[in-house]
């Protein structure tokens, strides 16, 4: 009976129509405002060295959220690659986390850290090159919606490495430049998604400036808020 209803992303507006006999609801994406950049701090935090610079961030790392694929990818590239991990941490998923680099060899290349206020968190990301996007098909939600990693990545001018699953992948179709996808749980096709970026820095560069173009000129709040605006 409402009179007004979006979604959170295209997916979930059709499985919604689907389900409830409904028209489709407007789908408005959970993306930052572009303007946001004009607060970057310009300073480097987190990452150490030129090496490839891996970045992944959430409320809270965990087990269950693809990054074990990232440590083994790590494992089998031929190249210093430093991982970033930002989220709230126990001591059991660190101590985890850490014994699996050890067995890939890349233990004083996996950096955790704490979370930061919002509007130091863009700042924080910048300072990297790949932002991981390894959602799991865990349930129907986390299939079919995106989450603002993703978004938050290209407006960082991330390179974005993302996990096919259908709602990012319908993101990644509208900027296929930014990035690759890789499927759920193949640490060997990341790897090889990163290797090419150690190898080709100019590659690793256009995917950079894709993203960062996403993010002006499609994937920001000034454009998607028009869209709710005009409902």
């Amino acid at each position: 009976r409402c009179v007004h209803l979006t979604a959170a992303s295209e997916l979930m507006a059709q499985t919604l129509s689907r389900k409830y006999q409904i028209p489709q609801p407007t789908p408005i994406y959970n993306v930052f405002p572009w303007s946001d950049r004009n607060d970057l701090d310009g300073e480097i935090k987190d990452r150490r060295g030129d090496a490839l610079s891996i970045y992944w961030y959430s409320q809270t790392i965990g087990l269950d959220r693809g990054i074990q694929d990232a440590i083994r990818a790590m494992g089998l590239v031929d190249a210093p690659i430093q991982l970033h991990l930002r989220g709230a941490l126990s001591p059991d998923v660190e101590q985890a986390l850490m014994a699996l680099a050890a067995e890939n060899g890349c233990a004083e290349r996996l950096f955790f850290h704490e979370r930061v206020p919002p509007d130091e968190l863009l700042s924080r990301a910048v300072e990297h090159d790949v932002g991981l996007a390894a959602e799991q098909p865990v349930d129907t939600s986390r299939q079919i919606s995106v989450t603002n990693k993703l978004f938050f990545y290209l407006l960082a001018g991330l390179a974005v490495a993302a996990t096919d699953v259908p709602g990012q992948r319908l993101i990644m179709d509208s900027v296929p430049n930014a990035g690759y996808l890789y499927p759920v749980g193949d640490h060997t096709a990341l790897a090889a998604l990163l290797r090419e970026w150690v190898a080709q820095p100019e590659s690793l560069q256009r995917s950079k400036n894709a993203a960062l173009e996403a993010a002006r000129s499609q994937w920001n709040w000034e454009r998607e808020s028009q869209k709710l605006v005009a409902l």
